[in-house]
């Protein structure tokens, strides 16, 4: 088990002579009985100290972080260090501290400031067990000044409350709502990684409606009317597809500036050009089923006409892109006299698609030789 492995990186590094623990969401997930297999570790153990212990791979993070590698499992593993100041309200200029507290300090929430000894007792400088306990999200230090440090903490409180279905406190709410333009800061790739995890963790839509009445909203370009759709019709989305594919729609454009990959930006564009068609096997020829079943998803949510069984749907169309035409294009190019063939095929596709022509070789030919006569 990942625990165990754990335990005896810290019972190396004690035996060593450095302290360390497992810091942060492992032990909040321990705490409320989540099974994670994510164990992040903190030490006063510095990065060459530690490579002469294990086996250790550079994670290309500027501030002091490894990851251990033992039993085939992977430790994020960070020296103790403590935040001189902020760059552009994101970016820590930190040193190293041999105190472990100056650590916990730097940290954003409550909840995500236990430590766990190699022995599982857990440490709980800041009281984050009883507000786990109270199901509240409340923050280490001044909200106001945290989140002017780093703004992503934002958007990490409103990721908590969707997992944990948890209320947000009502000084750390009041700071989102003073600072949320803070965000602007952030760039678009960035806080969609926030928000794919806050969707994907989505219970309740508690924190959309954070989202709406702290105007964060105002600062997620593109998501408002989505967002505001969800909670006004009660609908909890938690699948991306369906989120960013109808927040886009409604928004009247797609949103290319939140980075996503190519592949995807393809998807979600022939989604939002066919959302308002009816279902058309012509119009729909050279989509794959993820195109059809995304469109069917949010036209359901948008209660436009969608299908009950869209995969019965798309097994039944006898072609779904002009490979499937079942003539060689040497053939067809040999019966049309032309090597400009790509209406032609367009032309057939029409025809078997319609049931004006069956999906044959020797059908088609007839049909080619009768249109060239």
């Amino acid at each position: 088990m990942i625990i165990d492995t754990a335990k005896n990186i810290l019972k190396i590094l004690n035996d060593n002579g450095y302290e360390a623990y497992i810091v942060g969401g492992y032990v909040r997930d321990y705490l409320l009985n989540i099974p994670t297999s994510d164990i992040d570790i903190t030490t006063s153990a510095k990065v060459e100290e530690l490579k002469e212990l294990f086996d250790i791979e550079d994670n290309g993070i500027s501030y002091d972080s490894i990851i251990i590698k033992m039993d085939g499992y992977r430790f994020e593993t960070t020296t103790f260090r403590r935040d001189i100041s902020y760059t552009d309200h994101r970016h820590p200029v930190v040193e190293y501290t041999s105190d472990v507290y100056e650590d916990l300090k730097r940290r954003d929430y409550t909840m995500n400031a236990l430590l766990m000894d190699k022995d599982l007792n857990i440490i709980d400088k800041y009281n984050g067990i009883d507000d786990i306990n109270n199901k509240i999200i409340k923050m280490i230090g001044n909200p106001d000044i945290r989140f002017e440090e780093d703004a992503i903490r934002i958007l990490r409180g409103l990721y908590l409350s969707s997992r944990y279905d948890f209320n947000i406190s009502s000084d750390v709410y009041n700071s989102m709502k003073n600072k949320s333009k803070l965000l602007d800061y952030i760039s678009n790739g960035r806080k969609r990684i926030e928000i794919d995890k806050i969707i994907k963790n989505n219970k309740s839509n508690k924190a959309l409606k954070y989202m709406i009445d702290t105007n964060i909203v105002k600062y997620l370009s593109s998501f408002e009317k989505g967002i505001n759709y969800f909670v006004i019709n009660d609908i909890i989305v938690n699948d991306l597809d369906l989120f960013y594919g109808t927040c886009f729609y409604l928004n009247g454009s797609q949103d290319k500036s939140y980075e996503f990959s190519k592949s995807y930006n393809k998807l979600l564009s022939s989604v939002i050009k066919l959302i308002d068609y009816e279902y058309d096997d012509v119009r729909m020829l050279g989509y794959d089923f993820d195109v059809y079943n995304l469109v069917n998803k949010i036209k359901n949510v948008l209660n436009k006409d969608y299908m009950s069984d869209i995969k019965e749907y798309y097994d039944n169309m006898p072609i779904h892109n002009i490979n499937d035409i079942k003539i060689s294009r040497i053939k067809l190019i040999d019966i049309v006299k032309t090597d400009k063939i790509n209406n032609i095929l367009e032309d057939i596709a029409s025809k078997i698609l319609t049931g004006k022509l069956i999906n044959d070789e020797d059908n088609i030919i007839d049909y080619l030789e009768k249109r060239n006569a």
